[in-house]
């Protein structure tokens, strides 16, 4: 019998000790089996992507690396290089050895592949997937969904993620999705929270919101000198080294210059903004520990490995692209993960520098709270849909049924149904006593009317400068807050309230006054005590429970007349011009009765006339403008309709009875709107999710001439499959639309650049002339054509700033560096910074190629011609298209 053949030789050694999460997959990896590997930063997750590489080449099969950035994956090609020889680049503007074994690559380089049904892909056994994390990305997420969806189902992957409480949930997906196993390799700790070395502190990373104060707080340590002279003579060697491919002119940019001085004494500046060349050897001083102080902004975090011994946080506040918020666990999580480096520091020291008060529970939650879910931001593009369309072997509802975001909707989907059958339960079992639940709904919808315009009233009559002179001691004034309506009762005071420092916002009341009121026995400061209440426009309605319970208006039921202090002015619902004989200290209990005998006197006196007479707002408050006659008619309506409202007939204004119903009322509806909610959960788990979206753009693309009435995709069509960068719907409007034809290459190129800057406000743009502004002008009315016509669809979209997002702010510096001009005269003539200027030249570039393929598919040989020699104008040598330092 012939013996079993022996267990192939280790792929590759290493020279540490395995961890054991490290051992686990491998184990995983010689099993054939995909593993995803969930650990923090600088845990050593790298370790198992090289195995898996050796393993590839050892069993002559090929292996895909991919990463989310073209940074990153030169960075992990030249590192790979220097561990394998058999090892290419493909990022879309460089390409090299593509026949390698392993090939590196950008997520969207991959995907691409797979719809154009690659031989490359064909021949693959395993994918790496680093950074996988980045799927919660709202806008490029779906990216790495969709491309894993495509993937053949007999490939393995390789997924490396920073820690991720759901990252079981997300290898069930993957083991459902291929129908093969997933393991999930999670470690919560950092090796290096385990080694014993001497305490340090350098190097460190200074992580900043803000691209200009990661300068300006650099140039404040421009002084210190950090690097030996060996170290400074070394860095200037490395740095004079990379810089020695660009020109005379560009070596002299003011990036260029200012960078050395600074990285000589080993401080460094890491951003979007600056230079990429710039940013590499920065990145490569900072690895090779020549630079000890980095000011950086978070985007560093993301996949680049360089860790640090300790991370700082100049500030616990980030804006978001909407709003100002604090710092949440994931992304402190991710950025702190930087701080301690494997083999060489015992621990990781992160300090965050507070500059405001943080809640006990906001700081736990930041400090000690999970990361983010992994969940999918998995969403329909037209891109995506055209190419679904025109495969034979595809169509977009059979990724939808197999993408994370249905996975998750179907596992929640019991959960939820449970939640609105709890919700539904606890709405029924409100009891509304006597009154008739339509009847009451009627008198809600009246009542929050009339609350609605008397607020209106009270901001245009009883404003502080016009009711301050009559708030004299005796004079009568109505009552009514948010919570219930006091009537009429008497002022006793009122006073200036007293500075604290800041105000809680500009509308906050400098006065409050005290008042004698009929109120409920036993609720209230009888005898002198007070409510104790004290309302601010910052706080909330809980604020008014502090408030004695008012008596009821009809007169049925026990009353007390109590003096309630502090209460705010926003609260007076009218001053009469009467005032009532009143003692200056109402603290007895008989001289609170007598002035409220006073006050039922003359209610009784001016009964007919629907009770005392006001201040006129025009004689007495002098209030000016038109609007207060129309808003007094409307409450008059209001009123009236109130008065004839049939829920009174069973429970009157202000009694017990009423006031209970109304309490059930409003606790049914709050619990009503959560029912919808949940109702709508329930429904977006149900079936296929994103059914209407499928149709409503499937019916925009059929407007719009992309697919026919049958979904054939048409000659549009196949030209928005070719292009993946940009909002293809608007470029091929463009393109077909016949408002490029006749350009020069150089205009053609300057008004594309409207496609590829995602920076500048609208105050921002240039002033264009001839053909150029001729040019954005179509570019604006053809976003316009869209977005109408995805509004006609159904698809919420606000047109004016859909149409504002084809910025034109890099189109003069397009238009003058195609036209020969130096990058530092253009550089001097326009608010972007030098790397964003950059990052917009080479994703011209990439638009070009597209454009080039697409216009070669349709057969327009004119427009494929422009395109060329459009990019010929644009990439020219020097530092705008030099080449990376990883190469």
């Amino acid at each position: 019998m012939a013996s079993p053949p022996a267990p192939p030789a280790a792929a590759k050694s290493y020279d540490f000790v395995l961890d054991a999460f490290q051992l686990e997959s491998v184990k995983c990896l010689e099993a054939r089996e995909s593993v995803l590997v969930s650990a923090h930063t600088s845990a050593g997750k790298t370790a198992v992507a090289e195995y898996a590489i050796a393993m590839a080449l050892r069993d002559n099969q090929r292996v895909i690396y991919t990463s989310p950035i073209k940074a990153l994956s030169n960075q992990k090609y030249r590192e790979l290089s220097a561990e394998f020889s058999d090892v290419g680049l493909m990022t879309g503007d460089v390409t090299i050895n593509p026949s390698a074994s392993c090939l590196v690559m950008t997520t969207e380089i991959l995907r691409s592949m797979l719809y154009r049904g690659s031989e490359v892909v064909r021949e693959v056994a395993w994918v790496v997937f680093d950074e996988v994390h980045y799927m919660r990305d709202k806008a490029r997420g779906v990216v790495w969904e969709e491309t894993i969806i495509m993937v053949p189902r007999a490939v393995k992957f390789v997924f490396l993620s920073a820690t991720i409480p759901n990252a079981r949930e997300f290898a069930e997906w993957i083991a459902h999705l291929k129908a093969a196993p997933c393991h999930t390799i999670y470690t919560p700790t950092r090796p290096v929270v385990k080694m014993i070395v001497d305490r340090g502190f350098q190097p460190a990373i200074v992580f900043s919101f803000s691209r200009r104060e990661c300068e300006s707080l650099a140039l404040q340590l421009a002084k210190l000198h950090l690097n030996t002279p060996d170290e400074s003579a070394l860095v200037e060697t490395v740095f004079n080294n990379a810089m020695d491919s660009l020109t005379v002119k560009d070596r002299a940019l003011p990036q260029i210059t200012a960078a050395l001085p600074l990285l000589r004494r080993g401080i460094g500046i890491h951003h979007s903004g600056l230079l990429p060349l710039v940013k590499e050897v920065v990145e490569i001083l900072f690895s090779e520990g020549l630079v000890k102080v980095l000011f950086a902004t978070e985007t560093f975090a993301m996949g680049l490995n360089v860790p640090a011994k300790t991370v700082l946080f100049t500030a616990i506040r980030k804006f978001d692209g909407e709003t100002v918020r604090l710092l949440r666990a994931g992304e402190y999580v991710q950025m702190s993960g930087r701080a301690g480096r494997r083999g060489l520091d015992d621990r990781g020291l992160s300090i965050l520098l507070c500059d405001e008060k943080l809640e006990p529970a906001a700081a736990k939650d930041l400090l000690c709270g999970a990361a983010d879910p992994l969940n999918s931001t998995f969403h329909l593009g037209y891109n995506m849909l055209l190419n679904l369309l025109r495969a034979e072997e595809a169509d977009p509802e059979f990724v939808i049924r197999r993408s994370l975001a249905q996975f998750q909707a179907d596992r929640v989907l019991p959960a939820r149904a449970a939640a609105l059958a709890a919700l539904e339960e606890a709405r029924d079992a409100i009891d509304l006593g006597p009154v008739d639940a339509v009847q009451l709904r009627d008198y809600v919808k009246l009542r929050d009317a009339a609350d609605m315009l008397r607020a209106e009233l009270r901001d245009l009559v009883y404003q502080p400068t016009a009711v301050v002179p009559f708030l004299q001691l005796g004079r009568l004034v109505r009552v009514r807050t948010p919570a219930a309506d006091y009537g009429w009762g008497v002022i006793a005071s009122y006073r200036r309230r007293p500075a604290t420092g800041k105000r809680s916002s500009p509308a906050e009341e400098p006065y409050s006054m005290d008042a004698l009121l009929r109120c409920v026995p036993g609720e209230g400061g009888g005898g002198g005590s007070s409510a104790g209440f004290t309302r601010q426009p910052t706080t909330t309605d809980d604020d008014l429970e502090s408030l004695p319970r008012p008596a009821p208006l009809d007169g049925n039921g026990p009353s007390e007349w109590t003096l309630v202090k502090g209460l705010s002015l926003r609260y007076i619902d009218g001053l009469s011009a009467i005032r009532v004989h009143a003692a200056t200290d109402v603290r007895g209990m008989d001289k609170r009765a007598a002035v409220g005998k006073s006050v039922g006197e003359v209610m009784k006196r001016f009964a007919k006339d629907g009770g005392p007479p006001l201040l006129d707002p025009l004689d007495d408050l002098r209030v000016p403008g038109p609007k207060l006659p129309e808003t007094i008619r409307k409450i008059e309506t209001v009123d009236a309709a109130l008065a004839r409202c049939a829920v009174l007939e069973t429970a009157a204004e202000g009694s017990d009875v009423l006031m209970s119903a109304l309490a059930a009322y409003r606790e049914r509806a709050a619990i009503e709107e959560q029912v919808r909610a949940a109702r709508r959960a329930v429904k977006a788990s149900e079936g296929i999710i994103l059914k209407d979206e499928l149709k409503k753009m499937k019916r925009v693309l059929r407007r719009l001439g992309f697919t026919d009435d049958e979904n054939v995709v048409q000659i549009k069509g196949r030209t928005a499959c070719e292009v993946n960068t940009v909002d293809e719907l608007v470029l091929t409007e463009v393109l077909l639309g016949g408002d490029l034809n006749g350009l020069s290459p150089r205009v053609a190129v300057a008004v594309l650049s409207c496609f590829v800057v995602d920076e500048g406000k609208v105050d921002d743009q240039p002033t264009l002339e001839g053909a150029v502004e001729a040019g954005v002008k179509a570019v604006h009315a053809a976003a316009r054509r869209v977005g109408e016509v995805s509004v006609e669809c159904k698809i919420p979209k606000d047109v004016d700033k859909y149409v504002e997002g084809f910025s034109s702010l890099a189109v003069q510096v397009v238009y003058d560096w195609c036209g020969g001009a130096s990058f530092d005269d253009i550089c001097a003539n326009t608010t972007l910074f030098e790397g964003s200027i950059i990052r917009c030249f080479r994703r011209l570039e990439e638009l070009l190629r597209q454009l080039v393929a697409a216009t070669k598919s349709i057969g327009n040989e004119e427009l494929e011609a422009l395109f060329t020699e459009g990019a010929a104008l644009l990439k020219r040598s020097g530092v705008a298209f030099a080449a990376s330092l990883y190469i």
